[in-house]
């Protein structure tokens, strides 16, 4: 029994120990399952996340295809565009972090390389637009000196401007020649151009004009025009003087007719451009700038502030299109670095990437778990496996379980049944797996759901916050505009810009059915051409026919030979349009009746002749070609040589030239014997008495002992015009005896009469209420050829000054009296010095005195007693009772207010005591009675003694 118990006790702890076991395999077979299902669960997150890198990866293909069709600036090529492709595919796991590296380096080596040439183009053009605006600044400073500059002027050397200026310094006076002239009114266009072009290239446009006595100190250093042999025929043809304060006309006309027109001299300039000058002979080609004549000076200038104005008009629409091109690249920077920042964001597949690093990370351990469990479960197994076999070793012999089949069939059912529960234990627990399962997918799928919305957050805080900026940068334009001080205008603009695209689109559309209209008139007009083209040919025929005729009637020699067919047209349209034939003939026939007694010893007649036409035709136009093909001419035939007018003009011109001539040393005989013997000898002396009563009146002046002395001075005046001389050369030359003048001194005192009878004879003839004789005193009136001119000495230290108001200003009230009165005193002193010695030196004074104080008036009457001088001068308030007086005569004029009778108070002052005259005495009764009475009281006292 003990045996059996003991053995009982080992099967129970044998039981015991496998029951052990069995709960610890449980134990490890859950903690296989719990791996399993962890590893299970990473599995799942791992498909979750490749569904949501694929919908990233989606995402991101469609932004990046957005971003392509959006980018303003960043094109990029096919090339680039595969290399970007070709980033994106390599969005594998493992290559995520590089590739966005890789991405993130390609977008910024994109952008530098299309953003450095627009930054340099940008600074290409700021500085076009710096030297632009420098250029405008040059040109204007050009604008403003041409329109101050008095004078258009040709573009002179250095050396010779700095010579022009050294001139001017020196104060001589010039002009340069195409300066000095102007082209006579009825010379025409042509002739002008040829003309001026000969004088330029022949070297004398620019040549100086100087007068005659400055020709010697101008000669060395620049080229100037002399005098040269009056030629018969000369430029005064077509150039007329303009004189100004540097020539007379005289002057210039004489050196203009010593320049030929004629080819018989051995220099001559030709009215067809034709020049010879010294070595130099040829065909002058026409200037483009024309300098004779002020209209022509004028027209350079106005041509030439055009040509700058238009220089910087174009300059600014250069300067406007270079800063719009500006702004335009600085826009396309912005929009540069705006396509890269709008770069689809990677952000995105970079939290997936951390994502799958985290499930690696996860996997790898559930997998350890997994292995580490199933290891752990197999080893209990191993050591639980010989307690078991022990147990059921030692226990088979004591199973309750009868060995009946009946027994044993109910364990058979019993473990049938357990095997059953088992079944639906083992579905209860797939069921709830599935639903596990379930919960996890919704779980994952409100994960998804919850990351997409905060995608959509990013992206409304990434729209809010681009909104914000817009609003931003509109905000600030508005500002600029409300707070700009030309806002009006500013908004005024934006109106008329778009007002001026809208019209430019409607002149664009008008232009294009202009241009169709014009297509469909010219075809027209190539039909009408077509059909039209044998009368053109006959009118072609018609107009050289006309020229035929032109060319032979130019060949009698009474048309211009300059004139082409187009030049006789319009002269003939402009002056005689309006003229018939029958005007014509009628004028021809009263000028031959007019001048037929004139031209009575030239032969006068008509001679008719009748052009020739080559080729008649038929045709209204040929018929009026026949009826103009009659011509009258009048020819002279003087000494049996035929002349045309032109002709006879030029030989009656060249006859008045040398009888000019000849007239001219006539007068220059004349104004030897009358100007220089008779009339400069009478104004010789006339200036020379003035010059005496200058030393007289400073004679007096030097005997008036105050602190002011002054003196006076005899000043010629200069030469005003071209062939004047100045006063003290014209009395230096008078004053020799025509026999002993030179020829060159003779002709100039001459040449000076001579322009001052021009000048009374040009102001004779512009004012004709005058008469030529008047003119002539007035300029020959030598007293307007010098001035007198005060000096002043203070104290007697410093040397004479000339008296002006400013020395005026400064003196006192005596000093002033004495500078106004004593010159005044002594002028008049000196003219009565040459009078008879019993005459009266009297003078009067209105108003005598007045400013002047007591004192000084005191001692003006001591200067006035000094000169014994009589004088009447009237005051309201000057007695005249000074002890400088020594007598004088008073009358004081007495009327009562309201009253229209007047009464008179006589008074004597004897230069001590002022005395009433009796009403009725005369002062010089008064005068003898006080005589007597003084003689009486010395002839009284000298008794008593």
């Amino acid at each position: 029994m003990q045996a059996y118990q003991k053995q009982l006790s080992l099967i129970r702890k044998l039981a015991q120990d496998v029951e052990t076991c069995r709960l610890r395999e449980k134990d490890a077979e859950e903690a296989v399952d719990r791996s399993e299902q962890q590893l299970e669960a990473v599995k799942q997150k791992r498909m979750q996340l490749q569904k949501t890198a694929e919908y990233v990866r989606e995402n991101l293909d469609r932004d990046l295809e957005i971003w392509q069709t959006q980018t303003q600036v960043l094109v990029l090529e096919e090339k680039s565009k595969q290399q970007l492709i070709g980033f994106f595919e390599a969005f594998l796991y493992e290559e995520i972090e590089e590739t966005s590296r890789e991405i993130e380096f390609w977008c910024n080596d994109k952008k530098q390389l299309q953003e450095k040439p627009i930054i340099q183009e940008i600074e290409g053009h700021r500085f076009a637009i710096n030297h632009e605006n420098s250029q405008q600044a040059i040109w204007r400073k050009q604008i403003e000196e041409l329109q101050n500059q008095p004078e258009i002027e040709p573009a002179y050397s250095k050396d010779e401007q700095i010579r022009r200026n050294a001139l001017r310094e020196q104060g001589i006076l010039f002009k340069s020649f195409y300066e000095a002239v102007d082209f006579r009114p009825d010379v025409d266009e042509q002739t002008r151009a040829n003309i001026e072009a000969a004088i330029s290239k022949s070297g004398l446009l620019t040549a100086l004009l100087v007068r005659e006595e400055d020709e010697g100190r101008v000669f060395a250093m620049l080229p100037i025009v002399r005098n040269q042999q009056i030629k018969t025929l000369n430029l005064t043809k077509y150039l007329v003087a303009v004189p100004n304060e540097a020539l007379s006309q005289p002057r210039i006309e004489s050196l203009l007719q010593g320049i030929s027109i004629s080819k018989s001299d051995e220099s001559f300039i030709m009215h067809t451009g034709e020049f010879q000058n010294g070595f130099i002979h040829g065909s002058a080609p026409i200037q483009e700038e024309r300098l004779i004549g002020k209209d022509a000076r004028e027209a350079i200038r106005a041509k030439r502030i055009l040509s700058l104005q238009a220089e910087i008009q174009s300059s600014q629409n250069r300067v406007e299109e270079a800063e719009d091109r500006v702004s335009f690249l600085q826009n396309q920077i912005r929009r540069l670095k705006a396509d890269v920042l709008n770069f689809p964001s990677l952000e995105p597949m970079k939290k997936v990437e951390k994502q799958r690093r985290e499930l690696d990370t996860e996997e790898k351990v559930a997998n350890d778990q997994v292995e580490r469990q199933e290891a752990n479960l197999q080893a209990l197994k191993q050591k639980n496996q010989p307690i078991i076999n022990e147990f059921l070793l030692k226990s088979a012999p004591y199973h309750r379980i009868e060995r009946t089949s009946v027994a044993y069939q109910n364990v058979l059912d019993e473990l049938n049944e357990y095997s059953k529960q088992l079944g639906s234990f083992f579905h209860l627990i797939s069921d709830r797996k599935i639903l596990t399962d379930k919960v996890y997918d919704t779980s994952n799928r409100i994960d998804d759901l919850e990351n997409e919305l905060d995608d959509l957050r990013e992206q409304r805080v990434d729209v809010y916050r681009d909104h914000k900026t817009k609003k931003a940068k509109l905000d600030t334009i508005l500002n600029l505009i409300s707070t700009h001080v030309d806002e009006q205008n500013i908004l005024v603009r934006i109106d008329e810009v778009v007002l001026k695209k809208k019209e430019n689109e409607e002149a664009r559309e008008k232009g294009i059915q202009r241009r169709a209209d014009l297509r469909s008139a010219i075809s027209g007009l190539k039909n009408h051409i077509e059909t039209q083209g044998p009368t053109i040919l006959e009118l072609e025929e018609l107009k050289q026919e006309w020229e035929s005729l032109f060319q032979e009637e130019k060949s009698f020699g009474f048309t211009d030979p300059q004139w082409t067919t187009l030049m006789a047209v319009h002269n003939l349209e402009s002056t005689h349009k309006e003229l018939k034939r029958s005007d014509v003939h009628g004028a021809l026939e009263r000028a031959i009746y007019d001048a037929e007694r004139e031209l009575m010893d030239q032969e006068m007649k008509q001679t008719r002749h009748k052009l020739k036409i080559r080729k008649m035709r038929k045709g209204r136009d040929w018929e009026l070609l026949q009826q103009w093909t009659d011509r009258q001419f009048v020819t002279f035939v003087p000494s049996y040589i035929e002349s045309k007018p032109i002709q006879l003009l030029e030989e009656l011109k060249a006859t008045r030239d040398e009888t000019a001539l000849a007239i001219q040393e006539k007068e220059r005989e004349l104004y030897e014997k009358v100007l220089i013997d008779d009339i400069g000898s009478t104004i010789r002396g006339l200036i020379e008495k003035a010059k005496e009563w200058e030393n007289e009146a400073n004679y007096f002046l030097s005997n008036i002992d105050t602190t002011v002395r002054m003196r006076l001075k005899w000043k010629p005046h200069p030469a005003k015009e071209q062939g004047e001389l100045s006063t003290d050369k014209l009395v230096e030359l008078l004053s020799k005896k025509t026999q002993w003048l030179n020829n060159h001194d003779l002709e100039r005192i001459a040449k000076h009469f001579k322009t001052k009878v021009e000048q009374a004879r040009a102001l004779a003839k512009e004012d004709t209420r005058f008469s030529l004789t008047a003119k002539m005193k007035e300029l020959l009136d030598y007293r307007k050829w010098y001035r007198f001119v005060l000096y002043y000495q203070k104290d007697r230290e410093a040397d004479f000054e000339e008296f002006n108001v400013k020395a005026f200003e400064t003196m006192s009230g005596g000093e002033k009296g004495i500078s106004m009165y004593s010159p005044l005193f002594a002028a008049a002193a000196a003219k009565y010095a040459h009078a008879a010695p019993d005459s009266p030196r009297l003078f009067s004074l209105d108003e005598a005195f007045a400013g002047i104080d007591h004192e000084n008036i005191e001692n003006i009457f001591g200067l006035i007693s000094q000169f014994d001088f009589d004088y009447l001068m009237n005051s309201q308030i000057l007695w005249g009772t000074y002890e400088t007086v020594q007598e004088l005569s008073i009358v004081e004029i007495l009327r009562r207010v309201n009253q229209k009778t007047l009464a008179l108070g006589r008074y004597y002052w004897d230069g001590e005591d002022k005395y009433d005259l009796p009403n009725g005495n005369f002062l010089e009764e008064y005068y003898v009675e006080k005589r007597a009475r003084e003689i009486a009281a010395v002839t009284t006292e000298s008794t008593r003694v």
